[in-house]
């Protein structure tokens, strides 16, 4: 990151872990264009270096909750990248030795855009998810995220502590980030949350 950023690597991750969106764009404009020329080599296309990028920029800010002891983000952020580009190469000879092993389907490809059957199978993760959690979980995230209150607002109306809503969201999203990755939907997430 050059020396005309306004943040350091570590006060910029730290203020990602905060869940600040603006720190994580430019986190995301800064490392993504340093990213795509390795990813590119590892991948051989663009366009497969770019999905590899949204995939790593998804990690990070799902899992921002640990950014903040992270000693060197630039190190961290490439040893992210280099373990998502060496999962999808194992995956991309995978899927292939699969496609061998199938007879040629009888029709053409499916009419519905990837990305559309992304978009469903994310909120239909996430909807599961919410749904599953205690009462008191399910109505602080709704506060929260349906509402857009503020976890001061929301610790008012529920008479709780401020301390007891943060920590509640945490765990919420933590749920619901480990859903989404076990699940294995990455781009259009990540693609959604970008273009807010």
């Amino acid at each position: 990151m050059d020396s005309s950023t306004p943040y350091n690597e570590q006060a910029l991750f730290i203020r990602i872990s905060e869940g600040d969106e603006a720190a994580f764009s430019v986190c995301y404009a800064e490392y993504g264009r340093e990213l795509m020329p390795f990813l590119i080599r590892l991948a051989g296309s663009a366009d497969i270096a770019e999905e590899i990028v949204q995939e790593v920029f998804l990690k990070i800010w799902l899992h921002r909750d640990r950014l903040a002891v992270v000693d060197n983000p630039r190190n961290w952020i490439f040893r992210v990248a280099a373990n998502t580009g060496r999962n999808w190469l194992k995956k991309q000879m995978t899927d292939r030795q699969k496609m061998r092993l199938l007879p040629p389907s009888p029709h053409g490809p499916a009419d519905v855009p990837a990305d559309q059957v992304d978009l469903k199978a994310i909120a239909a993760v996430v909807q599961r998810t919410i749904l599953s959690f205690p009462q008191q979980r399910r109505r602080i995230y709704q506060l929260s995220r349906e509402e857009g209150l503020k976890p001061s607002e929301i610790a008012a109306r529920l008479d709780l502590s401020v301390s007891t809503v943060k920590n509640t969201l945490l765990s919420a999203l933590k749920t619901i980030r480990d859903n989404i990755e076990e699940s294995g939907l990455w781009g259009t997430f990540l693609l959604l949350f970008l273009k807010r």
